[in-house]
């Protein structure tokens, strides 16, 4: 992914350049990377990709920190046997996750709705 943004912002606004015919020697499949256009007109295309894919990947950490603390929030219960300070951390850390978690599904429902509705998911 990390040379899909470098393409981007480095080949991809050098080869658009073509059509001014500054580089007449280029190949013909070297824009067709990211899509069949290729040059500035694909630049919608790319942006989408990048946008998709920072959201993706936010609501995965997110959702995966959430687990992770009701894991812990969950040993931490287990292991606090009569401990009323360990088990009452322990609940806490498990109800905690456990809004994160929702939280993070209603912001991916709600993500996945806008970018389908501006048309950045197919």
């Amino acid at each position: 992914m990390d040379m899909d943004i470098i393409n981007l912002f480095l080949i991809d606004k050098a080869l658009a350049f073509n059509d001014y015919n500054v580089f007449p020697n280029r190949p013909e499949n070297v824009p067709s990377k990211f899509s069949g256009s290729g040059g500035v007109n694909n630049a919608s295309g790319n942006l989408a990709k990048i946008i998709e894919f920072i959201f993706n990947f936010v609501i995965a950490i997110a959702g995966a920190i959430f687990v992770i603390m009701l894991l812990i929030g969950g040993i931490t219960y287990l292991v606090g046997a009569g401990n009323e300070e360990q088990i009452g951390k322990g609940k806490k850390m498990m109800i905690d996750a456990i809004i994160g978690i929702f939280i993070v599904l209603a912001s991916w429902a709600i993500g996945t709705y806008i970018l389908n509705a501006f048309g950045y998911r197919s």
